[in-house]
């Protein structure tokens, strides 16, 4: 009996322990599993992101909607200046400049808090930028408006030149192909951020354009657009990443690196109300 007693503890003891091989296997594998669980858990992550982003910029574009419908169908655009020595909005659907508001009153202070209310709605969730100075401060606006809807540059304001009046939208009724023409856009950390996205251009008939302001990249190699129309999508870029020399110099413009860059830019150019001014007076396709 002593003897079969202790062969049953002997076997307990054994049941209870692991070899050091054991362990390291377990280990792996639980490595293993971790290795392919995390992209596809990222990915999801992302697509939630992108997907919150396509809402928010949704509910943006009806509120610039609801103000046309209140004013005639006078959109609410940029008046734009360049004070303190940066870019920033004094009048809009947001004023200030995001990359130094320090607090969100310059988005309660636009003219569609009215039909907004919520500041998570002008921040992407993808948008890990922050506030200049400030490293502990996210940005509070991550969206930018299309440039040549109901533009005002203020008098004595520099600037290359302002786009012919019939390619600045004043009304919405006015638009020539809304289901083409995008109005928010989520936007690269580096933008000067004043609420207007702009694209530059030297020759208008030619096509010789420039970036001025650069498309968002949040969302891997896409950035999402709301249009006139009040449709939102995605677009994937051909050329990234994007990145800037001096986004703060107002008079310094980027031409395109290479062809594929010069695709996109083209892309979004074309997208614009300037855009569609330019094919209508040129008779381009």
């Amino acid at each position: 009996m002593r003897h079969s007693g202790s062969q049953s503890a002997d076997t307990a003891g054994s049941a209870r322990a692991f070899t050091l091989i054991e362990l390291l296997v377990v280990i792996a594998t639980i490595g293993i599993l971790a290795s392919l669980l995390l992209p596809a858990l990222s990915q999801a992550k992302a697509k939630a992101q992108s997907t919150i982003c396509k809402s928010n910029l949704k509910q943006l574009q009806f509120a610039w909607e609801l103000y046309a419908g209140d004013n005639d169908g006078r959109i609410v655009g940029n008046t734009t200046a360049f004070l303190s020595g940066y870019w920033q909005s004094v009048d809009g659907w947001a004023l200030g400049n995001s990359k130094r508001d320090q607090t969100d009153e310059n988005i309660k202070n636009g003219k569609l808090w009215k039909y907004t209310g919520a500041a998570r709605l002008y921040h992407c969730p993808s948008d890990r930028s922050k506030v200049k100075g400030r490293s502990d401060l996210p940005r509070f606006n991550s969206y930018q408006l299309e440039g040549t809807l109901n533009y005002v540059l203020v008098p004595g304001t520099p600037s290359s030149g302002l786009p012919p009046e019939g390619g600045n939208l004043r009304k919405d009724f006015d638009a020539y192909d809304p289901v083409n023409n995008f109005a928010f856009i989520d936007v690269l950390e580096g933008n000067p951020l004043d609420p207007a996205f702009h694209l530059e251009f030297t020759d208008l008939k030619r096509g010789q354009f420039y970036w001025s302001c650069k498309p968002g990249e949040h969302h891997g190699k896409d950035a999402n657009l709301s249009f006139l129309d009040g449709h939102v999508e995605g677009h994937r870029w051909l050329f990234t990443p994007r990145r800037w020399d001096d986004p703060d110099n107002p008079a310094q413009f980027w031409p395109p690196l290479n062809n594929l860059d010069r695709q996109d830019l083209i892309w979004l150019f074309d997208r614009t109300h300037l855009g569609q001014y330019r094919k209508r007076e040129s008779g381009l396709p």
